[in-house]
Formats: structure tokens, sequence, C-alpha cells
């Protein structure tokens, strides 16, 4: 079998970037809203740069088989963002939050488009901005962690489609599926409505590179299966 690795690629957004998502934190804590972003524009930004940092991610695999930017194939299609080796779907969510991160799925629909994914990669970009632009405080921003790269939350398609099943937290964009970043009183609505459990996929670059061992072998195994993981 060809020699694979997939490991940390170390990514961040450039400078400006960076500089202008610190702007909206800093407003957001000061007035309770970013003030830098026109409608929708945030959202778009959080998926271009996690595309970007994925596609950095699944590097060592390009040299291997195809990695394919599904979005160049067809437009405004919910389900998977990236296919490898014409078989394993992959989605792509990215959070630009410093308190927390978190994105939606279809709820009640187990069939629907946006949950035929094979692994879910949620990049956190939150986490390379200054939570405490205006010096410490004493909300728990103080917990929250600043740090040189982006993670990646990497999870299984059978993990996703159990969580939402769990009946997560439903608002009017779907099953909200979140994680905050400083700790919260346990019995408030916040701290039990979060998935705790989505600590445990932080940075398992294990799963992808299973996966992608496992198409090299010739099977299609499900990410859990492949990784021995019990759901």
């Amino acid at each position: 079998m060809p020699a694979l690795k997939i490991g940390d690629p170390l990514w961040r957004p450039g400078d400006i970037v960076i500089d202008r998502l610190n702007v909206a934190v800093a407003n957001e804590i000061s007035t309770g809203k970013a003030g830098v972003f026109s409608r929708g524009e945030r959202h778009r930004l959080s998926e271009m740069l996690a595309m970007d940092a994925a596609m950095a991610m699944l590097r060592p695999v390009r040299r291997l088989m195809t990695v394919i930017d599904a979005n160049d194939l067809r437009r405004n299609m919910p389900g998977y963002d990236i296919l490898v080796g014409d078989r394993l779907r992959i989605q792509v969510k990215g959070g630009t939050y410093v308190d927390s991160i978190g994105w939606t799925h279809t709820a009640g629909l187990p069939e629907a488009k946006d949950l035929q994914l094979d692994i879910e990669v949620v990049v956190d970009i939150g986490v390379v901005l200054n939570p405490r632009p205006f010096g410490p405080r004493r909300d728990g921003r103080d917990q929250i962690p600043l740090q040189p790269h982006v993670d990646f939350y990497i999870i299984p398609g059978d993990v996703v489609r159990a969580q939402v099943a769990t009946g997560a937290r439903v608002n009017r964009a779907g099953a909200h599926l979140y994680l905050y970043k400083q700790r919260l009183r346990p019995g408030t609505k916040e701290h039990e409505r979060q998935w705790l459990g989505l600590a445990e996929w932080r940075n398992r670059f294990d799963v992808i590179e299973v996966a992608v061992r496992s198409l090299l072998d010739g099977g299609h195994q499900s990410p859990g299966a492949c990784a021995g993981i019990a759901f």
C-alpha cells in the first residue's frame, strides 16, 4: 500500500482576513453585532475558509487518488462538498465564532440530502481569533483558547446522523449541533443542549486516514467501522 499519513496541516487564514474577523469579535462583545459583514457574507466566508483548510489537510491524499471539490461539479446542492476517490463523500462546515463551534442539519428526515455523507469535517476558525480584545473578562471567555492554527472536528457520518436523531436542539435552520468552548454552569439550557461528545472528534485525522486506506485497499466501509468505533 502506498505510504499515507494525514495530519494537522497547521492552517490559518491570511492576516487581512483574521484582522477583519477580530474586528467583528470586538464589535460583538461591545455592541452585540459584528458590524463588518453584509447579510450572509460571514457564512460564505466561513465556508470558503473551511474548504481551503480541508483541502490543505487532504493534500497527502491527492498524491494517491482524486480529491474533487464537488462544488465545481454542481452548485447549490446539499450534501457532500469533497469527493475522494470517486467514493468517499466529505461534507465541510466552518465557524468563525470565538465562544462556540456549531452547524445545522435537516431535522427529522434521516434521508435528507445534507445527511448523505461519509465524513463531516467542521473547521473551527474561531480559535485563531482573539476572544479577549478588551482584556480579561469574568464571563468565561478567559477559558477560551487562542491558537495559531485552526481546529478540525472530523466526525464519521454515522455519528452525525445518530446525534441528529437524538432530537438535538432544533431551530428554524434545522437540528443545531454545537459545543461551547468555555465551561458553562451545569443545569443551564445552554449546557444541557450542547453536544459534549463533539470534543472527542477534535483533530481526529485518523478517521479520514483509515477511510482513505480502505479505499486504497479496494473497500468502502463506513469510516466508523474502519476505525473500530462503536456508536
